[in-house]
């Protein structure tokens, strides 16, 4: 098989594994998980089932041992051909083990976490496109 061939055939196995990507809460948790870890100042992360594990600062700008803990994961549709899904994670958050709780739509986490799409309470739309979650 010449190079050519075998390397149209990636592109065509790549290209049908997207295409086989479908929203889930599995893939949903994922994203969540990577959002947050891609967080500037989050340091010495780590992950067990629906745990994160992190030092990062808090609103003051102190440092903070946190720890989320993933409450609920959903999936469900969305009326919108271009992302036809809507992720909803649902979250409790604790700060040097004191539980950071949201007062309405104000949710209290650092300004880094919110840029990123990251609450209490957040959602991310399915882009079918590029097959991933958008935050």
């Amino acid at each position: 098989m010449g190079i050519r061939r075998a390397r149209n055939l990636w592109v065509v196995a790549v290209l049908a594994t997207q295409a086989c990507v479908t929203p889930n809460t599995n893939n949903l948790q994922q994203s969540f998980t990577a959002q947050v870890q891609a967080v500037s100042g989050v340091r010495d992360f780590k992950k067990d089932d629906y745990v994160l594990e992190f030092s990062a600062p808090v609103v003051s700008g102190s440092d903070a041992k946190w720890l989320v803990r993933i409450d609920s994961v959903t999936v469900e549709p969305n009326n919108d051909e271009q992302y036809p899904y809507r992720g909803i994670i649902h979250s409790s958050w604790y700060a040097n083990g004191e539980l950071v709780e949201p007062r309405g739509v104000m949710s209290f986490l650092p300004m880094e976490f919110l840029d990123q799409g990251i609450a209490q309470e957040c959602w991310a739309l399915w882009e079918n496109d590029s097959a991933q979650w958008d935050w």
